[in-house]
C-alpha cells in the first residue's frame, strides 16, 4: 500500500444463497489504533459496486452503477487499480468482467492511512472466504487484467454485447 500504484483482484464473484437482501462484502482493511478502514461490497439489489471508507471517524459510501450486476449473476473478476497521489488522495479505476465502471476519488490514500497506524501494529483484512483476493503492487489494471485473460479493448469492440443473438 505504499506504492504509488497498486492493483487489488477479487476473482470468483458468485451470489450468495437466497434470502439476504445485504450487500456481500469482499474484503475490508482494517488500520488498528486509528479511525480508519476500507472496504469493497457488491450490492446486488440495487446494481451498484460500495466502497465504503472510515477517515478520520467519518463514514462514507461511494456508489459505482454496475447495471450488470443481479441478484443471480456470476461475475469472474472485480479489478481495482488504486493510484495514489502525494497530496492525499486516491483515485480507484474498477472493472467488473474486463469491463470498465467508472473513477472515484477517496479524500485520502491508503498510504496516509497506514501512516497514521501506531508501530508494529499490522493491517488487519477480512475478506469472504469465497472469494480470491489478491494484490498486485506496481502493476496498472491493464496488466493485471492481461493476466486475467481479458480481451484488449479493440477485441472488446468487436465482440457481440450480452444480450446480441449470433
Amino acid at each position: 500500500m505504499e506504492d504509488d500504484r497498486f492493483v487489488l483482484v477479487f476473482e470468483n464473484l458468485s451470489p450468495r444463497r437466497r434470502g439476504r437482501s445485504s450487500a456481500d462484502v469482499l474484503m475490508t482493511i482494517e488500520f488498528p489504533s486509528s479511525k480508519h478502514h476500507v472496504g469493497f461490497a457488491l450490492d446486488r439489489t440495487n446494481h451498484q459496486v460500495l466502497i465504503e471508507t472510515l477517515e478520520d471517524g467519518a463514514k462514507k459510501t461511494l456508489n459505482i452503477p454496475a447495471t450488470f450486476l443481479t441478484e443471480t449473476s456470476v461475475h469472474t473478476s472485480l479489478v481495482v487499480e488504486v493510484t495514489q497521489a502525494w497530496t492525499g488522495t486516491a483515485r480507484l479505476a474498477l472493472f467488473l468482467d474486463c469491463s470498465p465502471l467508472g473513477l472515484v476519488t477517496l479524500s485520502q490514500n491508503m498510504r496516509d492511512m497506514l501512516g497514521k497506524v501506531k508501530p508494529h501494529l499490522p493491517l488487519r483484512v477480512s475478506r469472504d472466504r469465497r472469494v480470491k483476493a489478491s494484490v498486485h503492487p506496481s502493476l496498472d489494471a491493464r496488466e493485471a487484467m492481461d493476466d486475467l485473460q481479458c480481451p484488449s479493448r479493440a477485441e472488446q469492440a468487436i465482440q457481440p454485447i450480452h444480450n446480441e443473438i449470433v
